[in-house]
């Protein structure tokens, strides 16, 4: 149901505050990761219960760790008391001792006495398309002991009783000014203040909410913030954490634009910035903000991790010449435990540990002050002809390894460069028959350095010119056997350069024109009879040699020669022409093109997880 307020406009000057940026290297880190026995190193939350032991929860399923091993817990679908998904979200632990746990799809409750799982249902609301997954974002107990539900659906209540109950309170807040209507949905994330007000985290803005009742049941809205279109005329600015850093100031983290302050003393919004650089961190993606016992404030992003203390910003970053440093820089949840000691999620590396009381193949990794690999993260390589390794890394740009002399040389992106790499995070390589050197971008498009020269010709995504790149997430660029590139774009579907046709002219195949299942593209593939096949997030697609139709393959619950996941992020052709298709969640597949059916494989066949994210 929508809750519909009325509330007046608010004035907010824009303000800058310096602060000193260093780089610190006097924070030592405990790591574990899978080589501890952690499920999957992409860790989204991490909670303490009342026994001491840690809750890690990642991409692919929820961890108890008890100091010594780690006890795994995954979805099973024919368990109907395991988790509902293995992309665990949230964890939290109520007053009375109860562990909720948070996934893409859905509400669990951690039975101990059993070591299982309780679904609860979040009921949903109708749509143009139908029933969505209730995507659980976060759980948060407030003051009073209401326990709130932030998902994309909207905000969910624990209803306590003899049977334990979730009630959607509202599925969108309408604010109605002056000028309109304005709509706040997907709720992200859920903070109290001293004063026991509620701070929600939407896509396109701060909701400030205060009880209307004494027993905290209902909800009013106060006011909202940041409705403005952002520094980079982006409407959705999507607002990810709110902390009260001292009474009426508060700090906002937000994916485009920093740190965002809030004074309510003087009215005043401003942003948190370097002196002398108005660019703010080094990352605007703020993912997570923690105030510790000691007054320290944790700031997680992106590209770094920030300790806030006395009016210093100490910059930390990973340095894999230091095995005590950070083990990725992409920061997620940040925990601080009951003895003080502060655990780290990262997207890529485990969980870190800081804690300042405690003191067969050649592995290629980025050291500091040494010739080495420019990041830890490879997305992509290719081999250029002339012995050498052409490297795509998601930080680092391109490396050039020299296997002659076993030495890098790395080209990253340059701000001043104009015919320079337009990113540092390279999503895909491709060199064609012609010697030109293609790279995919995330954020940045296209690349194309042509054979001889030194310089890039820039694709990318411009409304106002209906031929040319579809999206500037580019994670897949494929040659075919007719010498036409064919580019995989996350979000605006799949394109094509015909081999004669002008550099820059792209035609796009994508759901709007019903050839594929979606526009987010991960994987592509020709195979040996020059059929081309395309993973995305949602589905497997098949177009047929010498044509421009389309197959699409998605998986039913109902059969079990379907494909077993949606989710698709690699396909190879072993050397006897089987097509075999990886999914994120799904296990493996091999194609049956006699059935145009699949035969599936997965953790029960003996797999050792069910995420193939290469072959």
């Amino acid at each position: 149901m929508p809750l519909r307020v009325f509330v007046r406009c608010f004035c907010c000057a824009l303000a800058l505050i310096s602060v000193l940026h260093a780089q610190e290297k006097n924070y030592r880190f405990l790591h574990l990761d899978v080589n501890e026995g952690l499920s999957q190193g992409s860790v989204f939350a991490i909670a303490q219960d009342y026994l001491g032991f840690m809750w890690i929860g990642t991409r692919d399923g929820l961890n108890k760790y008890d100091a010594r091993k780690f006890t795994i817990y995954r979805s099973n679908p024919q368990d109907s008391l395991s988790l509902e998904h293995n992309f665990i979200q949230t964890i939290t632990e109520d007053n009375k001792r109860r562990l909720w746990i948070g996934t893409m799809t859905g509400l669990n409750l951690y039975n101990r006495a059993s070591d299982n799982f309780i679904r609860i249902p979040l009921p949903t609301v109708e749509s143009s398309s139908g029933k969505m997954d209730v995507n659980v974002h976060q759980i948060f107990q407030d003051s009073k002991g209401k326990i709130w539900i932030a998902t994309n659906i909207g905000l969910y209540k624990i209803k306590e009783g003899r049977h334990l109950e979730a009630e959607l309170v509202f599925n969108e807040i309408t604010v109605e000014r002056s000028q309109g209507k304005e709509y706040y949905r997907n709720f992200r994330t859920v903070y109290e203040d001293r004063r026991k007000r509620l701070w929600f985290c939407t896509d396109d803005a701060i909701v400030l909410m205060q009880a209307a009742s004494k027993d905290g049941n209902s909800l009013k809205v106060l006011r909202t913030y940041f409705k403005e279109k952002s520094v980079d005329n982006k409407v959705n600015q999507r607002f990810q954490a709110v902390l009260e850093v001292s009474p009426g100031i508060f700090w906002v983290g937000t994916k485009y634009n920093g740190i965002r302050i809030i004074n309510e003393h003087t009215g005043e919004i401003s942003s948190l910035t370097e002196a002398g650089n108005h660019t703010g961190l080094a990352s605007q993606d703020v993912r997570s903000l923690k105030k510790t016992v000691d007054g320290k404030i944790w700031i997680g992003t992106f590209n770094g991790l920030y300790v806030y203390q006395n009016g210093k910003l100490l910059f930390i970053q990973a340095d894999d010449g230091n095995p005590n440093s950070l083990s990725n820089n992409s920061i997620r949840p940040i925990f601080q435990d009951k003895r003080g000691s502060i655990w780290i999620g990262t997207y890529f590396g485990g969980v870190n540990i800081y804690d300042k009381d405690i003191p067969n193949f050649q592995n290629f990794t980025h050291q500091a002050k040494r010739n080495s690999l420019s990041y830890n993260v490879v997305s992509a390589f290719v081999e250029n002809g002339m012995g050498e390794l052409v490297i795509g890394t998601e930080g680092g740009g391109l490396n050039y390894f020299n296997r002659r002399t076993n030495s890098f040389f790395s080209e990253r992106h340059d701000k001043n460069n104009l015919n320079g790499l337009s990113h540092n995070n390279v999503k895909s390589i491709c060199l064609d028959k012609g010697g030109n050197l293609w790279v995919g971008t995330y954020d940045g498009g296209l690349n194309l350095r042509r054979k001889g020269q030194q310089g890039y010709e820039h694709f990318r995504f411009d409304p106002n010119v209906s031929n040319g790149l579809a999206n500037n997430n580019v994670y897949a660029i494929l040659e075919d056997r007719n010498g036409d590139i064919w580019i995989g774009t996350f979000g605006g579907g799949l394109q094509v350069l015909r081999k004669n046709q002008k550099v820059g002219s792209f035609q796009t195949f994508d759901v709007a024109g019903k050839q594929l299942s979606s526009n987010m593209v991960r994987a592509l593939l020709e195979d040996s009879k020059g059929n081309l096949w395309i993973g995305t997030s949602n589905g497997l697609n098949l177009k047929l040699a010498g044509t421009d139709k389309f197959v699409s393959f998605l998986n039913d619950k109902k059969d079990s020669l379907s494909i077993s996941g949606n989710d698709i992020v690699s396909i190879h052709e072993d050397r006897k022409g089987q097509i075999w298709i990886g999914t994120y969640m799904g296990g493996l597949n091999r194609y049956l093109p006699e059935k145009k059916a699949f035969k599936r494989f997965n953790e029960r066949n003996g797999l050792p997880s069910n995420n193939v994210f290469a072959m």
